[in-house]
């Protein structure tokens, strides 16, 4: 009975050391705000602890807008891949960058694991999203839960209202709740409903009206100064 009571605890924490070791890793990209035209910024893609994780290659495919952002490469020096060979990265597709990369020392510590060159080409008050569309260590393993972030020509938006919109006379109205904190909103529209957002309009009251409009998506932004 000591012998089992002995192997079955045996069993049971290198079942739980196995399973700390292939826990999910945070993948991270920022939100950055207050960007100007021409710009010149280097994003970080951080990284949780990958020690013991056995992490010796990642592929990454990134969107954003290509009327804001333009990528143009990477840069690894001072990031926790920078032992590792030169990554292969693939800007040719409008708004998405794919990059890869391998070592053969697996990855330890936690902080940046790369970090992706844009030049600001949008105007002041544009956006853009900094998104996953595919993240991936080694074959699968460990696993990568990730977290979006944002690019913001001028102050960030706080709090996204709640907006409601109505037609009156073929004007749209948009109205919404006073967010706390808000000076102003920024109203932004696009004839799509992920992509291509520019402003269309600013207000420091909680509606917004607009006519002559077949068809378009709206999004509002409350802005701290």
């Amino acid at each position: 009975m000591k012998n089992w009571i002995k192997t079955l605890l045996l069993v049971t924490t290198l079942l739980v050391c196995l399973s700390v070791s292939l826990g999910a890793i945070n993948v991270s990209l920022p939100v950055v705000a207050n960007l100007t035209p021409g710009q010149l910024i280097e994003v970080p893609i951080t990284v949780s602890d990958l020690t013991g994780a056995g992490v010796t290659a990642y592929f990454a495919e990134i969107n954003f807008t290509e009327a804001v952002l333009n990528c143009t490469g990477v840069v690894k020096t001072g990031t926790l891949t920078s032992s590792w060979g030169a990554p292969a990265v693939n800007t040719s597709v409008d708004g998405k960058v794919t990059i890869g990369a391998y070592g053969v020392a697996p990855l330890t510590g936690q902080g940046t694991l790369l970090k992706v060159k844009f030049t600001v080409v949008g105007s002041t008050g544009q956006s853009s999203p900094l998104a996953f569309n595919v993240f991936q260590f080694n074959e699968g393993t460990p696993s990568a839960v990730t977290t979006n972030g944002y690019a913001y020509l001028g102050p960030q938006g706080l709090d996204i209202p709640n907006v409601t919109i109505s037609q009156d006379a073929g004007v749209i109205i948009l109205s919404w709740p006073q967010v706390s904190g808000a000076a102003s909103y920024r109203i932004e529209s696009s004839d799509q409903p992920y992509d291509g957002f520019t402003q269309a309009g600013t207000t420091t009251n909680t509606t917004w009206s607009t006519s002559n409009v077949d068809r378009k998506f709206f999004r509002v932004y409350a802005v701290s100064n």
